[in-house]
């Protein structure tokens, strides 16, 4: 029954070369509510390796936000494991911004066995370089009128390359049940590789399960509307590349985590 006002931290701040690994459990009791927020950090020119998992639990009534934030050194490669199940008009949000590392293996399995469940997730991320960026978002719907939103929004750019999976399982008896994921890319390179495969499965008659997906480069319109106001194609390229991350970094309910990010932006940004 306990509503935490604050936010949880868990802060990370990893040395050249380190090698680290973490397993969380968060539980949010009946009726209860938290904000988790993991942040992972290191020099900008550091390397290392990093394994994660994290499970969320939120019982009867329950919600839970977990909050991911990576801005770890370009060679650091990471694998950040999620899993996260419900009960009875439970909830679990994950917000997750991804900016830093060589390569970086993530993703969520999510379980709404119970009535009126849900699971949302939302994710941002700019891949530069030859930066590596591999998702994988599984939520499995088995309760009656349980609910799934799945967002992604990102930038590829030079021979970055990302994979997402999105996967929205409608199991029998998760009658009256709603499933949405969206995925936003823009494509910066010719030399990008994208990867996008949405999936919707139904063994249930009375579901709403809808995907969609925008993928391409900046539309001629936007691109002529600003190079129209004096700014260039690189520098347009650029505010809509860090527009997709603000997004989605504004859902994070702590200016001080909102400021490492946009503090990464601009080093980021300062150099293309």
């Amino acid at each position: 029954g306990v509503r935490a006002a604050e936010p949880v931290f868990i802060d990370f701040d990893l040395g050249d070369k380190s090698a680290t690994t973490a397993f969380h459990i968060i539980k949010a009791e009946k009726n209860a509510s938290v904000t988790v927020i993991m942040r992972y950090e290191s020099e900008r020119t550091s390397s290392g390796t990093q394994i994660l998992r994290t499970i969320c639990d939120a019982e009867e009534g329950a919600f839970i936000r977990l909050i991911k934030v990576q801005l770890l050194g370009k060679g650091f490669v990471q694998t950040d494991d999620i899993g996260t199940t419900c009960a009875e008009g439970g909830r679990v949000e994950v917000t997750h911004v991804i900016l830093g590392g060589k390569e970086t293996y993530t993703g969520a399995a999510g379980a709404l066995p119970a009535f009126g469940s849900a699971f949302k997730a939302d994710t941002a991320y700019f891949c530069r370089g030859e930066q590596k960026l591999d998702m994988n978002y599984v939520v499995r719907l088995s309760g009656k009128k349980t609910d799934c939103r799945m967002t992604a929004r990102g930038t590829l750019q030079d021979k970055g390359a990302k994979t997402y999976r999105g996967s929205i399982d409608f199991i029998k008896g998760s009658a009256g049940a709603a499933g949405n994921e969206y995925e936003e890319v823009l494509l910066l390179s010719p030399t990008v590789v994208n990867k996008s495969i949405p999936l919707i499965l139904c063994g249930e008659e009375d579901i709403a399960g809808e995907h969609g997906s925008t993928i391409g480069k900046l539309g001629d319109d936007t691109l002529f509307y600003m190079q129209s106001r004096g700014i260039a194609k690189s520098e347009a390229e650029m505010l809509i590349a860090r527009a997709k991350i603000v997004r989605v970094a504004a859902l994070i309910p702590d200016e001080a985590t909102v400021e490492k990010i946009n503090a990464y932006l601009d080093e980021v940004f300062s150099h293309e």
